[in-house]
């Protein structure tokens, strides 16, 4: 299990990662030419690594005018493969901050692959999601960047813009100002965060399926839930049925603790176990979930 799973969000320590590439697509043979990577600790910032990388192919004329990399900046680069140990060492088991998962941690792990290296591992945030998810630009398309840092009160400086230092910067700026609106729903560790984003999907689909045996079988659930004010509590519930409201998943049922219906929120629930029948039947057997 990762260490920083249950870590605070406001005390997460991080790397915030970005990536300048020849194009859009690893699959048209497009490869990495810079990698920017920002140490984050709980008071802000600890560290930073830049690296160029020679691409081994040509770098086409509209990727330069993006972020200004030529083929004479990389010529003289190391290529991926001579990076990768430098790569690992500085992002350690840290979780990893992106603006859009699927492009730079695609581009990464695609090159650890083609490298004969085994992919990243280590739990990713990607700030673009949340940011659509909090709504931060009232349903406006066009979820740039810049946009979104403007938006959030985050520096951004369009000359700088498109380097991966300065980019992985302000992202790991965006992420820190969504805080505390990820609090108030309430998003606490980075646990609770990945389970909200479908990170943690093992969690997500054992507890529903828990969920789903016990209202099959006219069970029971033994959970510890994480309540609105923070506080965890023991509860037995009878499951009723699941539901998906804003892309999170609830679950009704009857509580026989408090002895009314109630509905939990699946990511505030951090342990649970199945039982066939209540526990003063000395019948009763617990199962695992």
């Amino acid at each position: 299990m990762n260490r920083w799973l249950d870590k605070p969000l406001e005390q997460l320590s991080f790397i915030a990662l970005d990536i300048e590439t020849t194009g859009l697509r690893f699959a048209e043979k497009h490869r990495i030419v810079e990698i920017g990577l920002v140490r984050y600790g709980s008071y802000g910032r600890v560290g930073q690594l830049s690296i160029l990388i020679n691409p081994e192919r040509d770098i086409p004329d509209d990727a330069v005018q993006i972020h200004g990399i030529t083929e004479q900046d990389v010529s003289d680069a190391p290529v991926f493969e001579e990076i990768i140990p430098l790569l690992r060492s500085f992002i350690m088991d840290l979780p990893i901050v992106v603006y859009n998962e699927n492009f730079d941690m695609g581009f990464i792990n695609y090159q650890m692959r083609m490298a004969g290296q085994e992919p990243l591992t280590n739990p990713v945030i990607d700030a673009l999601e949340i940011a659509r998810r909090l709504n931060i630009l009232r349903a406006a398309k066009g979820y740039r960047l810049g946009n979104v840092a403007r938006a959030l009160r985050v520096e951004y400086r369009r000359r700088r813009s498109h380097r991966a230092l300065y980019d992985a910067y302000v992202t790991a700026e965006v992420f820190r100002a969504m805080v505390p609106d990820l609090k108030r729903r309430p998003i606490l560790t980075l646990r609770d965060l990945l389970i909200w984003l479908g990170r943690e999907s093992h969690h997500l689909s054992d507890i529903l399926r828990a969920v789903n045996r016990a209202i099959f079988d006219n069970g029971y659930l033994r959970i510890v839930y994480i309540t609105m004010h923070h506080e965890r509590t023991e509860r037995i519930i009878r499951p009723v049925a699941i539901e998906d409201r804003n892309q999170e998943h609830f679950i009704r049922a009857y509580c026989l603790t408090s002895q009314d219906e109630r509905v939990f929120r699946v990511r505030q629930i951090r342990e649970w176990t199945y039982l066939p029948t209540l526990p003063s039947d000395p019948d009763a057997e617990e199962t695992d979930a």
